[in-house]
């Protein structure tokens, strides 16, 4: 059953740790300050929602003055976007180097990290989506983004055995399908929240990436996620955290 969520908590006093982080909080960038105030608008009323005068106000500028940065709403957007794509490209390829299973565990963290980025930043990267359907010069900067992000997870997949005889290429599209189903239906959804898509989100990464065999137990009795049985001497060791075969811990 379809639910409208609760308003964001984020306002233009509150606007998130991932804001903060990408676009910082000095006030003298005109530019920067222009995109946070987009930034802020798209939380509180939605891009569509949102005119060029209410950009201007928010940034505390003339429309004329504002015009000297960005001559339209869509410039913002495309500047704000490429800041955002940025950033996370930055930080997925950042642990590139790590063994295929910690990337798997690392991205499924990374995509559906809660409470850190509020629920209202991660709905912005959906509305972008919805944007880029209809503008075809912003549909070309969300592709670009696209192609990076599906680079990355060509490589990380061409490191592992892979189930179903699938390609690296394939194994990449449907773990990138899976990433934005899953985002949306956290969104939407009743009782499907980000903590349950990072878990399910995980276990479909060990899937495509062919690690099964083995059971991860957590020392609390949470989730179990799979994992290869060459992993588990390494992974207790490092996490103090058993494997389960056959109803023992290794």
């Amino acid at each position: 059953m379809v639910r409208k969520r609760a308003p964001t908590k984020n306002s233009a006093g509150n606007c998130g740790e991932l804001l903060r982080r990408i676009l910082g909080t000095a006030e003298s960038d005109r530019r920067i300050v222009i995109l946070r105030a987009l930034w802020r608008l798209m939380l509180k009323q939605g891009y569509a929602s949102t005119s060029l005068t209410d950009v201007a106000r928010k940034a505390r500028l003339s429309p004329s003055h504002l015009a000297y940065y960005f001559p339209t709403k869509e410039a913002i957007l495309t500047e704000l976007f490429a800041a955002l794509s940025d950033a996370l490209l930055s930080d997925l390829t950042s642990q590139r180097d790590e063994p295929p299973l910690e990337q798997c565990h690392r991205l499924a963290t990374y995509v559906f990290r809660e409470p850190e980025v509020d629920l209202g930043e991660s709905a912005i990267t959906l509305e972008m989506i919805g944007i880029a359907l209809h503008n075809p010069r912003f549909r070309r900067r969300n592709s670009e983004y696209a192609r990076k992000v599906m680079g990355y997870l060509r490589e990380l997949f061409a490191k592992t055995p892979r189930a179903f005889n699938l390609s690296a290429e394939d194994a990449a599209v449907l773990a990138a399908s899976m990433w934005i189903g899953l985002l949306t239906n956290s969104y939407f959804y009743r009782g499907f929240d980000r903590s349950r898509a990072r878990t399910v989100f995980h276990q479909i990464l060990l899937m495509l990436a062919g690690f099964n065999g083995q059971q991860f137990i957590l020392p609390n009795g949470g989730h179990r996620r799979i994992f290869p049985k060459s992993y588990a001497k390494r992974h207790r060791e490092r996490t103090n955290v058993g494997f389960e075969e056959g109803g023992r811990l290794l």
